[in-house]
């Protein structure tokens, strides 16, 4: 499970066995939010409270680029 990004106690990673959409999961505390990168949209969400999943989604926006980056070039080659 590729970790990618660390930020205000979420960790964002995906899994070795993705599938599309591109998208990226973060968990904190226990809690988890899956959020596709292509239209930023929060797919699932569990044990976050909406603001929670709010900033994963905020941290996920400036990210985005990098993301997109880091699953296309673990998943494309």
């Amino acid at each position: 499970m590729p970790r990618i990004h660390q930020e205000k106690g979420f960790r964002f990673f995906f899994y070795t066995d993705e599938h599309e959409p591109k998208h990226i999961h973060a968990f904190k505390s226990g809690g988890k939010v899956k959020i596709e990168l292509e239209t930023l949209a929060i797919v699932h969400q569990k044990g976050l409270k909406d603001s929670e999943a709010k900033q994963a989604l905020t941290i996920t926006r400036h990210n985005q680029k990098q993301f997109i980056q880091d699953w296309d070039e673990y998943f494309m080659e």
